[in-house]
């Protein structure tokens, strides 16, 4: 006769360690991909991300579109308390990415303010400053010229 399997609660927590100068409960057990190491959990035969798995055994389902956002920015973290759902983009912008880097950005460059007047949104949803975009559009125009007249 087989054992009984363990209860899921318990096998899960059974692969954490807690950090005490963080906070976070830290996933021990494997791990997803080599950029960013998330934990996988085994459950009804499925592999499923330990961050999810935590927050639907702590609080309950996810909000349907929702992702879980790890609000201490450890994505081995399974702590609930530091977690949080919300919507893609929310997520997306909370990360240290370039594009979040350069959506919170309020001047170009050069210094000139990213407002309602002075940007340009391209079709792909990227932005210039239109002041910048006259005048690299007058020094083109004046190579042009130069070249034209020699």
């Amino acid at each position: 006769m087989a054992p009984k399997p363990k209860p899921v609660r318990e096998r899960f927590y059974a692969k954490t360690q807690r950090d005490e100068a963080t906070g976070c409960l830290n996933w021990t057990a494997s791990v997803s991909g080599l950029r960013l190491m998330y934990g996988r959990f085994t459950i009804d035969g499925r592999r499923a991300m330990a961050h999810r798995v935590a927050w639907m055994l702590e609080v309950g389902p996810i909000p349907e579109g929702y992702e879980i956002d790890h609000l201490c920015r450890n994505p081995l973290c399974v702590e609930v308390s530091h977690l949080e759902p919300v919507p893609p983009r929310v997520n997306r912008l909370r990360a240290p990415s370039p594009s979040t880097v350069n959506a919170t950005k309020t001047e170009c460059p050069a210094g000139h303010p990213y407002d309602g007047e002075n940007t340009y949104w391209d079709k792909d949803g990227g932005r210039d400053c239109r002041e910048c975009r006259r005048r690299r559009t007058r020094e083109y125009q004046q190579r042009v010229q130069a070249r034209r007249a020699a």
